[in-house]
């Protein structure tokens, strides 16, 4: 579990699922975690696969206040997009909430409803993985992000001219 960038929210999504949250900088995911945001969706959809195997599974974890994304541009790219329920209580929590890893574990009748959307939402991530045949590989599928580019001119750094300034 890897998450495209920074409060994901790859680190709850690992506990929920039992997995290995591998931050955002990892290289490697079977499944990769984005916010509901215009920016990280653009993220989303520029990302690098190698060119055969299996994709990882993307998991939309929602914005508060965002409007819900529509996800059929990324659906080709990724082994499954699952699009995750707002828990309001989880969005305030400073790390994965202690509730997490029960969701998996709980009766379906026991939960909340926000809840037992979650842990469908899971078990679609679950079966995807499963299905994809990503745990018969050595390692999870590559994720290769873009980077910001810095030009340079021989040993210094291109400033880029500013509009109105006099160059």
């Amino acid at each position: 579990m890897t998450g495209l960038s920074r409060g994901s929210g790859a680190s709850t999504l690992a506990a929920a699922l039992h997995a290995v949250d591998a931050g955002h900088r990892d290289q490697h995911a079977d499944v990769l975690a984005c916010g509901a945001h215009p920016e990280a969706l653009r993220l989303a959809r520029v990302v690098a696969f190698p060119p055969s195997g299996p994709r990882p599974v993307l998991a939309v974890v929602p914005v508060r206040g965002a409007e819900e994304p529509s996800l059929e541009t990324l659906s080709h790219r990724f082994g499954a997009v699952v699009l995750l329920p707002h828990i309001p209580e989880w969005a305030r929590a400073s790390g994965p909430p202690a509730d997490a890893a029960l969701v998996l574990g709980r009766d379906v009748a026991t939960l909340t409803p926000q809840l037992r959307v979650l842990a469908d939402a899971l078990r679609r991530i679950v079966a995807a993985v499963l299905g994809s045949g990503q745990l018969e590989s050595a390692v999870p599928p590559m994720v290769i992000r873009p980077r910001p580019a810095v030009l340079w001119r021989g040993l210094q750094p291109v400033e880029r001219e500013q509009p109105g300034r006099a160059g």
